[in-house]
């Protein structure tokens, strides 16, 4: 997922990934990677309908999905 962790912590996030600063390297984004560990199920999902505004806050889409677009 992306993160926007630079956005708060940008000094901090640099030293703990070793970023060299001082050459002139940075960041403009991070992706961070990994796996769950254990056993885990597919998480419940509300309908794309009902969680998904077009345009501006509280908007309908305009589209209606009759159950959730994955199990």
């Amino acid at each position: 997922s992306l993160t926007q962790v630079l956005a708060f912590q940008h000094d901090d996030v640099l030293q703990i990934l070793g970023v060299p600063t001082d050459q002139g390297w940075g960041m403009a984004g991070c992706v961070s990677l990994g796996y769950p560990t254990g056993k885990w199920g597919v998480a419940a999902r509300q309908q794309a309908h009902e969680v998904a505004y077009r345009n501006q806050w509280g908007e309908p889409v305009g589209f209606v999905t009759p159950e959730p677009l994955w199990p």
